[in-house]
């Protein structure tokens, strides 16, 4: 789980470094990113079964749990057969 919270640690740097370096004044924009980013992330580690997690299925809705040290991440998915999002 280190190695999951590392990632999302390095988010939110790359987040300043962005704010900072391009002067993103517009948060939506920011925000969007950080989402887009995160959802890349958390697929990945899903797929390549780096990250422990939790689910349950309801509905056809995957529902999901990751466990970090200091936070826990929840979020619903759907299961596709492309790279549709």
């Amino acid at each position: 789980m280190i190695v999951v919270q590392t990632l999302f640690i390095h988010i939110y740097q790359i987040q300043f470094v962005i704010t900072r370096r391009y002067r993103i004044v517009n948060q939506t924009i920011l925000n969007r990113v950080k989402t887009r980013v995160m959802h890349q992330l958390v697929s990945s580690l899903i797929y390549e079964n780096i990250v422990v997690y939790k689910a349950s299925y309801q509905d056809g809705v995957g529902h999901f749990t990751i466990e970090g040290h200091d936070s826990e991440y929840r979020f619903t998915a759907e299961k596709t057969h492309s790279f549709d999002r």
